[in-house]
């Protein structure tokens, strides 16, 4: 896959018949898929994303962004699996299902939903503005939420919430040294473009 932020990748994916292939694969825990939203929030409108190759390299719409979800959730998952021998973010192998183009661009950051389930907006892609929230490091944050989600259950406010947030930054580090050890850095968001405030935070930096 030719990812937006990440150049080319290797992913798993699936065969559905001879020419077309989807984002979704089931080889580690349950499964992971990521699916297309079409900027909807109407999680029953999502279709697969298909190719008629093996080769991923679409562009069209910001379609490359949903590379970059696929191969982080795999990347982030192999982390956890092959370093803390955690499958998936329950440590029972639960399905990661995500959710690209979600809502219109620009009206939302990436989210984590809940337990396995996660959804990324477009950014505005405006001149200036946030490119599709999809990078590494944002896709290893979320998923790391749902790890806290399962083990340590951290409320979500005021210095609970402030841990909870922590750990996403920590791992997120941690997973972009693992699979980028050449360009990462102590950075979060700084690939989308965003600013102080969003997601761009400098973990060396108490701003």
């Amino acid at each position: 896959a030719v990812t937006k932020y990440s150049g080319s990748q290797v992913i798993t994916v699936d065969s559905v018949s001879p020419g077309s292939y989807r984002l979704r694969e089931t080889s580690r825990g349950q499964g992971i898929e990521t699916y297309n939203m079409h900027n909807s929030t109407n999680f029953a409108s999502a279709t697969d994303f298909t190719n008629s190759t093996s080769l991923w390299n679409t562009t069209t719409n910001y379609d490359n962004a949903a590379y970059d979800v696929h191969w982080g959730l795999q990347s982030t998952y192999d982390y956890y699996f092959n370093l803390h021998n955690r499958n998936s973010v329950d440590n029972l192998g639960m399905k990661l299902t995500s959710y690209v183009h979600y809502g219109a661009p620009g009206t939302f950051e990436a989210s984590h939903i809940s337990s396995g389930e996660f959804a990324f907006n477009d950014g505005t892609n405006a001149a200036g503005g946030y490119k599709p929230y999809t990078s590494l490091d944002i896709c290893a944050h979320e998923y790391t939420h749902g790890v806290t989600e399962f083990s340590a259950e951290l409320h979500y406010g005021s210095e609970s919430g402030a841990l909870n947030e922590s750990f996403s930054d920590i791992f997120s580090a941690c997973v972009e040294f693992y699979k980028k050890p050449g360009t990462a850095n102590y950075l979060l968001g700084d690939e989308v473009g965003v600013t102080p405030g969003t997601y761009f935070r400098n973990m060396g930096n108490p701003n």
